[in-house]
């Protein structure tokens, strides 16, 4: 009984998965790497760079970042997806919570980057939302997604490590 009870929910199980892909509900895409490139955006050598650079920054403080570029939200709202997203691949330290998400929707134009709690008291709303619009957008504009993606590990790197970002040091200095 308990073996037909387990047979039938996963049917069941089954059958929603293939209604939902029927359906064309985006699901969340396997974790095969610290970026996974579904929209095609970055060349071999931008992507090797990104990663390189996230490991670095992984193996000195712990932090856990990945990427993921996708075609389209296919009708999804944006910062739910990345949400789920970012628990469904559990970025972060446990008990720490220190991951974070860059998701990027080509067709859709719209980017997002999902803070873990353990690191939302450095990067803010407010910080990656100016971090997206300064450092990513103009890149993307010049069909640079490599050099966009990269300069939003760029400027959150020190922040991460607990330095102040340059550019915003910069305009404090100015205003002296």
């Amino acid at each position: 009984a308990l073996e037909m009870c387990i047979r039938d929910r996963l049917w069941v199980f089954m059958i929603s998965v293939a209604i939902a892909d029927a359906q064309g509900k985006l699901t969340v895409p396997p974790l095969t790497g610290r970026i996974v490139d579904q929209a095609a955006l970055l060349d071999a050598a931008a992507e090797e760079r990104i990663s390189s650079r996230l490991a670095v920054l992984e193996a000195d403080t712990g932090a856990q970042l990945a990427v993921l570029t996708i075609p389209s939200l296919q009708g999804e709202a944006l910062e739910p997806f990345a949400i789920e997203v970012a628990r469904t691949w559990a970025l972060g330290q446990t008990g720490r919570d220190n991951g974070l998400l860059i998701l990027v929707s080509r067709d859709d134009r719209e980017v997002r980057i999902e803070v873990g709690r353990g690191l939302e008291g450095a990067l803010t709303d407010l910080l990656t939302n100016r971090i997206i619009d300064e450092r990513m957008v103009p890149q993307f504009r010049e069909g640079d997604f490599g050099g966009g993606i990269e300069a939003a590990v760029e400027a959150m790197d020190p922040i991460i490590r607990g330095e102040p970002m340059p550019a915003l040091e910069m305009c404090i200095r100015d205003r002296r």
